[in-house]
């Protein structure tokens, strides 16, 4: 593999990320919800997304979520009818999610590549594998033990989120084992004007064997996905009946979010990611209405353990997240 030379994304216009920050989520489980994520950034880098008409130019697309069946009136004013008329395949997506997600996590050692810019604005999409623009790429060049665990649990943790927040999570080819940017497409003259083709290469089966050696990078993050969506498929909370309900909280590096059995509304998920890469503490009397934990004992579907809440408060690990129910 080619790999990419130290890069950085750029530092964006912070007026830009606001808004990007405080957009509705339009094709979301509630259109009045706002996602309350401020002061998620640490460093200071992030990408300037705007909501694009259609998807296919990012390589962060694995977090599309919110797929939903709209009027055709909506439908066309989003793909336009040209589109439409086309029958090209189209899917409606949460780029608010996505631009939220990327907001969290992007640090100083994103390997990725800007895409389409505008001049006058300075806004862009990038192209980059998720491993890469998570860090995972610059830690495992600087043989960085530590930081190649934090890559590894920030790419859970996104999964983690996508898996439960509704629609249908999409994953991009890739992504279960860890796969990082490769520039092989320069030498192709024509692919060489198009950086989508950092993470679009043939998919390498030799480096995708390596998730059945236990141990390496490409098994730790397979493995962890993979049961991730065990999970999901065994619990009908899990089910997309319009059940999310967003959770406003003190600790702005929680994203925190309630998952209710459509037709037993007792059986409750309640679902936590960290975005800090310090360990945060979610209290529990934050989540007002929604009374969880009478016993005070949770249980994580995801380590299958007994949480005791005996202060009412869990700690969430750096980069981490927590599926959890009623013990």
């Amino acid at each position: 593999m080619t790999r990419l030379p130290s890069r950085q994304l750029q530092r964006p216009n912070p007026k830009a990320n606001r808004i990007a920050r405080m957009q509705r989520l339009e094709f979301g489980q509630h259109q009045g919800d706002e996602m309350r994520l401020v002061g998620l950034r640490h460093g200071g880098w992030c990408a300037r997304v705007k909501q694009p008409s259609r998807m296919g130019e990012g390589g962060w697309r694995f977090d599309v979520v919110g797929l939903r069946q709209h009027a055709e009136k909506q439908r066309a004013e989003y793909f336009d009818e040209d589109a439409i008329n086309a029958k090209e395949c189209e899917i409606a997506y949460n780029a608010t999610l996505m631009a939220l997600l990327w907001d969290a996590v992007a640090t100083k050692n994103a390997r990725g590549l800007p895409f389409g810019e505008n001049p006058k604005t300075g806004d862009a999409r990038f192209s980059g594998s998720l491993a890469s623009l998570v860090g995972l790429e610059a830690a495992m060049q600087a043989h960085d033990a530590q930081a190649i665990d934090l890559a590894i649990q920030t790419i859970n943790t996104l999964h983690a989120v996508i898996l439960l927040f509704g629609g249908i999570p999409l994953m991009y080819y890739g992504n279960a084992t860890g796969m990082l940017n490769d520039v092989v497409y320069l030498a192709d003259p024509d692919k060489a004007d198009d950086n989508r083709w950092v993470h679009r290469y043939d998919f390498d089966w030799d480096e995708a064997a390596k998730r059945k050696q236990p141990g390496t990078v490409e098994n730790r993050i397979f493995c962890a996905i993979k049961k991730l969506i065990a999970v999901r498929k065994a619990l009908f909370a899990f089910a997309d009946f319009d059940n999310r309900q967003l959770l406003s909280v003190s600790n702005p590096n929680l994203l925190v979010y309630l998952r209710t059995e459509p037709k037993m509304h007792q059986n409750k998920v309640l679902v936590v990611a960290n975005f800090n890469t310090e360990p945060q503490t979610l209290q529990m009397d934050d989540l007002g209405s929604a009374i969880l934990f009478p016993r005070h004992i949770a249980t994580d579907l995801v380590t299958v353990t007994d949480l005791q809440l005996t202060d009412r408060s869990i700690t969430v690990p750096a980069r981490g997240f927590l599926w959890l129910k009623e013990a």
